[in-house]
């Protein structure tokens, strides 16, 4: 295997083209594009060997073999959407959790930074401020 290779399965990222995609995301294409050109033929005609051997007539056993691949072939789409949905609401929280601890260590490092007399002297400031609010507005009534 070349390094490049050997790179992408450890990350789990495979390099299609010029873009870089998750291996997962290949491997459920891959699977689903099987599953949806076998599973509705293997539907369709066991539907049928079986409608045929109760031997009912000729366009009842067609029209229930195709709705037997019909549903499969639905069941499948959903199955697949089912799985992207999933993987897109997993992302987003992973996304989410990721800023959130960002900003936490932002405010840590904020908080780092900042040398503790300005802490005590902000306090007193904004007490001084509060008390001296009233004596403004006893001077603006008279």
């Amino acid at each position: 295997m070349s390094e490049e290779k050997c790179e992408g399965l450890a990350t789990g990222l495979v390099k299609i083209g010029n873009a870089q995609v998750e291996a997962s995301a290949v491997k459920n294409l891959i699977v689903y594009t099987m599953a949806m050109f076998t599973v509705p033929f293997i539907a369709f005609f066991t539907t049928k060997l079986i409608t045929e051997s109760l031997e009912w007539p000729r366009n009842k056993v067609q029209t229930l073999s195709t709705l037997a691949a019909v549903i499969c072939v639905n069941v499948i789409i959903f199955l697949f959407v089912r799985i992207g949905w999933r993987e897109m609401k997993q992302e987003e929280a992973l996304l989410k959790a990721q800023a959130q601890a960002q900003t936490e260590e932002e405010a840590k490092e904020t908080e780092e930074v900042k040398p503790e007399g300005q802490d005590k002297g902000d306090g007193a400031q904004r007490q001084q401020e509060a008390t001296s609010v009233p004596a403004t507005e006893s001077k603006k009534s008279k």
